[in-house]
């Protein structure tokens, strides 16, 4: 019997995350979900080109091992290293999806995504497909 996640996901954070765990190929990786506190791109002069300085959550795979301390849950079939703290943060939270476009040279733009957590009347529609299956 599965246990529901402690965290919500909006639909769209749910297509997200599913495309992020999507199966790799490469060996000795494993789904993670990571908490940062803030992301920077800097060019090859080291000037910032990019700055998104607020707390959001990273899924994708990253070198087995290194997180000896993280509980695995069942994420949409797949098993997901999750250190406690931030299932602990993200408890009765809901993830959201959040765009984040800057420009950078003449005319140029990109778009990246953040999962963040939802901030209070920001949106009450959850998702919740994502399941606990088991502790490790």
């Amino acid at each position: 019997m599965t246990t529901p996640l402690p965290f919500f996901l909006t639909p769209e954070a749910e297509r997200y995350v599913r495309y992020a765990l999507r199966p790799q190929s490469g060996l000795g990786l494993e789904a993670a979900m990571v908490r940062t506190l803030a992301y920077e791109a800097r060019d090859r002069r080291g000037r910032v080109i990019m700055s998104f300085p607020w707390e959001f959550f990273h899924v994708g795979y990253f070198v087995a091992g290194d997180r000896p301390h993280a509980l695995h849950v069942e994420m949409f079939g797949v098993s997901v290293s999750v250190l406690p703290q931030t299932l602990e943060c993200l408890r009765g939270r809901t993830l959201i999806l959040k765009k984040h476009v800057h420009r950078y040279a003449w005319l140029r733009r990109e778009t990246m995504h953040f999962l963040v957590v939802a901030e209070q009347g920001q949106s009450s529609e959850r998702g919740g497909a994502a399941s606990l299956t088991s502790f490790r």
